[in-house]
This record gives C-alpha cells, structure tokens and sequence, in this order.
C-alpha cells in the first residue's frame, strides 16, 4: 500500500467468523477492525461466528506480535499500546 507492506492475518472466530488484523510493518501499526475495542465491553458476535476462545485467541496475537512502541488501532476507539491491549485480555 503506496510502499507500505500491509500484512492480513485472518482472526478464526473472535468478533465474527470474519475478522481480519491488518499489519503495518514498516509503521509498526496493528489494526484489530472491531475483534477489539478499546473502550466499552467486547463484542462477541456468536450468530455470525464469534466466541469467547476466538477472541482471546486474536488478542493474543495481537499481543505476541505488538512490541513497546507499536500503535493498536481498536474498530472504536483510540490507538494504543500493547499495555492496554494485555490489561483489556486479563
């Protein structure tokens, strides 16, 4: 994208059957789509495919992948860390 290499990984079973994470690797960016959010509750669409496991799963990659300093960007609400994503898991 415009010489930005965008990585889709396929999140099995966390908001929806569905979800998707996007990585920016030269911006070192992460964006969930709406398997996270970082304000309100999970929501975990099981008529469309979610689960509980398929979202603690999807947060756990973004938590493997994400270093100190890489930008999360939730489906809604503001960018954060890796911090505010582990505390969201727990």
């Amino acid at each position: 994208m415009d010489g930005e290499e965008a990585e889709l990984i396929p999140i099995q079973r966390a908001h929806t059957d569905g979800d998707t994470l996007v990585y920016f690797h030269g911006a070192n960016v992460l964006m969930t789509g709406d398997f996270f959010r970082s304000i309100g509750y999970p929501n975990i669409d099981r008529v469309n495919g979610g689960s509980l496991n398929g979202m603690l799963e999807g947060l756990g990659l973004v938590i493997g992948l994400a270093g100190p300093n890489t930008k999360i960007i939730p489906g809604h609400g503001p960018t954060v860390d890796r911090a505010a994503v582990i505390a969201h898991r727990i």
